[in-house]
């Protein structure tokens, strides 16, 4: 038995406990490590696949035909969601002639920030990306 499988199993307990935290549920009872090879992750050949198509028969399923359980679902998310905290549908081709013009300063603060946080993430991208070469 590889070691990183007798590793895994020793840890299970505390996996399937963060995990639950994590999701805030019971929703991993258990884990199953299978051994290298188990799963046949190599595709078969070209020839053997068939031709990706439409999705299976049947209708669409739209908003106003789903299911009652959805519509009740639906209805209690958009109760519970702060607008606040939702990113708004600012066209970002930067034609500002489709904003009106009392939402224009939101909304060219709005790309300021979000290019801001493009740009600190990029760098902290660069940065890891030249630590692990450097380790490597």
């Amino acid at each position: 038995m590889p070691a990183y499988a007798a590793q895994l199993r020793l840890l299970t307990a505390r996996i399937i406990t963060t995990a639950n935290e994590h999701v805030g549920s019971s929703a991993v009872r258990a884990l199953r490590i299978l051994p290298p090879g188990a799963v046949d992750t190599t595709l078969p050949p070209a020839t053997d696949r068939s031709a990706p198509g439409p999705a299976a028969a049947g209708p669409v399923k739209t908003r106003e035909t789903a299911s009652a359980g959805y519509r009740l679902a639906l209805e209690a998310h958009l109760a519970a969601v702060d607008p606040a905290l939702q990113r708004p549908a600012a066209p970002d081709d930067g034609d500002s002639s489709r904003i009106p013009a009392d939402a224009q300063a939101v909304f060219a603060d709005y790309r300021a920030r979000t290019r801001e946080t493009a740009s600190v993430i990029q760098d902290a991208t660069i940065r890891r990306a030249r630590a692990e070469r450097d380790v490597a």
